[in-house]
């Protein structure tokens, strides 16, 4: 080995010119390089150990070591299970059955996040006795206990676990954020599809307000995923329904099915899918959902008859409810319909046909249940949303005709008369029970609350803003909203351990709040003067919040 390999590694650039970052040549006057001389500056060698790495001040928490030792473990799993396991069963054991042995194999989970023991039970208990009552699609057995749950179906409790974490807010967030990465890794990485992963997506997307600040809100991607996997399985039909002339039949000719059928579990499933996809159609953005069919009818008659939890008389409701909601938005406010141009015979006869429909589903609500004041606030916001079409200024265009006018003056008073009744349903609900409704419900009061304000704006005839706030004033509306909110959260902050609103409703009672102040020319609080083709809820990501961005306060 040569004297020069053998020697350490030694600077060769002096100081000047590494500061430059240039070439430093040797010189053979006066010990500087050429550069130096030229420029006559001084030249010096940089000292020893001038291109060592310097130590950071960066200090990892043991928090930040654990994430990241979880997600190198999470990777590993994923290459194990992809290179091992067994394909995914479609009939993947949903909660309160058995795991079968081709089931896929529960992913590893962040131990540092992911709540264990006696705190585990604990929110598993809230969320069946508080949170899961008001959301029937996915019942929690009461023989069901936490740590089977986490054993059997491990996405489901993750899910559970990330809604009802309502005590740590931060906590909450990050596990919304591996609930996600759960969702994506099952059904994009491993493709699972199996009613299991079907019902930790609803529970998930069931209380959304609580992940939808996350950066990249996934509302309709997820309800999306939800109806993919539901058509992937067949949910929306009978088994061995399957026709020998659809798409796709040919391949299945020569298939052997064994004679099938659906579970309860199943059924509820797809009724949630359903409903959940219709709900954020009718009053967040219109999008290509799952059409209510007989079968839909089918399980709902099932599930009334089996009677298999107490919950299951109110999912039927609920379900039927949003069925008639979905058919208005169909006849009357979808984008497919061609436009309208002022008010004719046969669109008369369906807003009367509909009218009748939805007045005779009011015995719906006239049941002993304990959700009974969350099924009569649905139906009232659901009078309200077939009675919003007299706020349409291209059907109802002045006119002479006595007939048109009447018809209009009684579907603007029918709209305000079914949200004054909206009011009291949702300031007689409980602290406790605000803190555990779904998204699905909150929806719809938001739209309801977005109609009330732009009712203040139609002016026909006797009808104006100072009539509409001589019955149900706006603004006080806002404030008794507000304080109602902050009701809530004072009740949930003295509870042990406490439960919290999630960030959306605290900007939501802020809003109310600024709405319900003095308007600087003491004009009343209106809407700006948009088209009534931006009517619909068309929700950005923030979606909760989007129902501010219309109002506008002088």
């Amino acid at each position: 080995m040569s004297g020069r390999a053998s020697k350490e590694r030694e600077t060769t650039a002096c100081d000047t010119c590494a500061k430059a970052k240039v070439r430093c040549e040797v010189g053979l006057q006066r010990g500087q390089c050429k550069r130096c001389a030229r420029l006559d500056k001084a030249c010096e060698r940089q000292p020893p150990g001038a291109h060592k790495r310097k130590p950071t001040d960066k200090h990892w928490s043991r928090a930040d070591i654990l994430r990241l030792e979880s997600k190198v473990d999470s990777v590993s799993n994923l290459l194990s299970v992809a290179s091992q396991a067994p394909a995914t069963d479609f009939r993947s054991p949903a909660i309160g059955t058995e795991r079968t042995a081709s089931s896929p194999t529960p992913p590893l989970y962040a131990t540092c996040i992911l709540p264990n023991g006696a705190e585990a039970v604990r929110l598993f208990n809230l969320f069946r006795l508080e949170l899961s009552p008001y959301f029937p699609f996915v019942p929690v057995p009461p023989v069901e206990t936490q740590v089977r749950m986490r054993n059997m179906n491990p996405l489901l409790d993750l899910a559970i676990m990330t809604v009802a974490s309502q005590h740590d807010l931060q906590r909450q967030l990050d596990l919304a954020r591996f609930m996600r990465q759960e969702i994506s890794h099952a059904v994009l990485l491993r493709a699972e599809k199996n009613v299991a992963l079907l019902q930790a997506i609803l529970v998930f997307l069931g209380w959304n307000h609580v992940h939808h600040h996350l950066l990249g809100a996934q509302l309709f991607n997820l309800v999306h995923i939800m109806i993919a996997m539901v058509y992937e399985l067949d949910l929306n039909k009978e088994p061995n329904k399957k026709s020998t002339t659809s798409a796709g039949a040919v391949s299945g000719l020569t298939e052997q099915i064994p004679e099938l059928d659906r579970t309860l579990a199943e059924r509820r499933a797809y009724l949630g899918v359903l409903y959940m996809s219709s709900v954020v159609k009718t009053y967040l953005k219109e999008l290509e959902g799952i059409r209510f069919t007989k079968y839909a009818e089918i399980c709902c008659q099932v599930l009334e008859e089996a009677k298999q939890y107490p919950s299951d008389a109110y999912l039927v409701r609920l379900v039927r409810l949003q069925q008639q909601a979905d058919k208005v938005g169909r006849l009357l406010y979808s984008n497919d319909l061609e436009p309208w141009d002022g008010m004719s015979g046969p669109m008369s006869l369906t807003i009367s046909s509909l009218e009748k429909e939805t007045l005779e589903l009011g015995s719906l609500v006239q049941f002993n249940l304990p959700q009974a004041d969350i099924l009569s606030l649905t139906y009232e916001v659901l009078k309200a949303y077939l009675y919003k079409i007299s706020l349409d200024d291209r059907i109802w265009s002045p006119s002479t005709c006595p007939t048109t006018t009447t018809q209009r003056a009684h579907l603007l008073e029918s709209c305000l008369a079914a949200i004054e009744k909206v009011i009291p349903c949702f300031f007689n609900l409980s602290p406790h029970c605000l803190l555990s409704i779904p998204y699905s419900t909150w929806a719809p009061v938001g739209h309801m609350m977005l109609t009330l304000s732009r009712l203040s704006a139609v002016n026909h005839g006797a009808w104006s803003s100072a009539y509409v706030s001589s019955i149900l004033d706006f603004k006080t509306t806002c404030r008794r909203f507000a304080a109602k909110m902050d009701e809530v959260m004072a009740v949930g902050q003295d509870l042990s351990p406490p439960r919290h609103f999630s960030e959306l409703f605290v900007m939501m009672r802020n809003k109310f709040k600024d709405l319900s102040g003095p308007a600087d020319d003491g004009e009343e609080t209106l809407l700006i003067n948009t088209g009534f083709e931006d009517f619909d809820f068309m929700w950005d990501d923030w979606a909760m919040n989007g129902v501010f961005k219309d109002f506008n306060t002088y």
